[in-house]
């Protein structure tokens, strides 16, 4: 049964390989939206089994390069529902400075909370660069 958008929760994915670290982002993301639905993806393929259940996704925040969120569908998944795509990290910082400031916020590592939440739209970040 799909919700009336009023009483759905927000989708945010979480595909960090760190597992402590992918705990204190859904933490993060709770604190600031009670009634979040977090989805856990430690890979892309794990991701692509469960975006076709998904209506609406408000943020992926991965660390996986922009092919790899291409071949997983996710970046037209977030997009078609309505949300934003965060690649973290080192794989992240491989795209070339035009196809971040073009396509995709970028979290560069070391990364705190102020910077997760300027990703989510809480305020301005330090490890953040917008597209």
């Amino acid at each position: 049964m799909t919700h009336p958008p009023s009483l759905s929760r927000r989708v945010y994915v979480v595909g960090l390989s760190d597992r402590v670290v992918a705990m204190d982002v859904a933490e993060t993301i709770e604190l600031h939206d009670r009634t979040a639905q977090i989805v856990f993806a430690s890979t892309p393929d794990d991701l692509d089994a469960t975006l076709n259940d998904l209506d609406q996704i408000e943020m992926a925040i991965v660390e996986w390069t922009s092919s790899e969120a291409e071949r997983t569908r996710l970046a037209t998944a977030v997009t078609a529902r309505g949300g934003r795509l965060v690649l973290v990290g080192d794989a992240a910082g491989h795209a070339t400075t035009q196809e971040r400031a073009q396509r995709w916020r970028v979290l560069m590592r070391p990364f705190v909370t102020e910077d997760i939440l300027a990703a989510l739209g809480f305020g301005p970040a330090s490890g953040l660069t917008c597209g």
